[in-house]
């Protein structure tokens, strides 16, 4: 009989002991789990932060060099500061479309017969707005390259004379995102409000929903 009681204590004992060792055991885990979940969390926001800062400016650089360009639709011949404005900013084209349907480039690019700048999307853009516009991403036709186009409009009182614009390859966009590996499995992507990918490292993503990539990535779930 203490033989058996003794049996039965060192078997309860011991199974209070193991349970004590994996309830210390889980709580560590979920401990350590938490912290290295937080410090992840905490590098991807500082990444992104800095990436967005990054990208941030150079859209400011390339506002600025359409600004810039804003006395080039005076000129009659304005092919020079075109030209520099193309080299210093890393433009595909730089251009201005004027109100009575001339078009000027940089570099000479063949235009249809019956070409009129005003009636394209990103004049009236342009024109209804006081300041530089910016694109939607598109894939260049000739390159198939993600291109934004940044556009403003010069006008005389209300109407617009002019619009100088510069379509610009999104290529150093998605070379920076291509660098972001926050996990060894992990990629980094831009999404707008509505939830359209802006910039991917695949194109096939370009303005399609972020809820192709992952059901998670909802409008609801992005806001949050």
């Amino acid at each position: 009989m203490l033989n058996t009681l003794k049996q039965r204590l060192l078997v309860l004992g011991t199974g209070v002991v193991l349970l004590a060792l994996i309830i210390a055991t889980a709580a560590s885990y979920l401990d350590s789990r938490s912290h290295v979940r937080a410090q992840t969390l905490a590098n991807l926001n500082t990444v992104a932060q800095g990436q967005a800062q990054a990208i941030g400016a150079w859209i400011g650089t390339q506002r600025s060099i359409i600004e810039s360009l804003r006395p080039a639709a005076a000129l009659e011949d304005p092919r020079v500061p075109l030209t520099q404005a193309a080299l210093s900013g890393g433009l595909d084209l730089a251009y201005i479309g004027h109100a009575d349907k001339r078009m000027l480039q940089h570099k000479d690019i063949p235009l249809s017969a019956d070409y009129d700048p005003t009636k394209r999307p990103l004049y009236l853009q342009a024109s209804a707005s006081n300041t530089v516009v910016l694109t939607e991403p598109y894939l260049d036709d000739s390159t198939q390259q993600p291109v934004i186009t940044f556009a403003l409009a010069v006008k005389e009182g209300s109407a617009t004379k002019a619009v100088v614009a510069s379509d610009v390859y999104m290529t150093g966009v998605v070379n920076t995102l291509k660098a972001i590996k926050p996990t060894p499995s992990g990629q980094a992507f831009l999404v707008a409000p509505d939830g359209r990918v802006m910039a991917h490292a695949d194109v096939k993503h370009l303005l399609k929903p972020a809820t192709d990539l992952s059901p998670a990535l909802s409008v609801a779930a992005l806001k949050s």
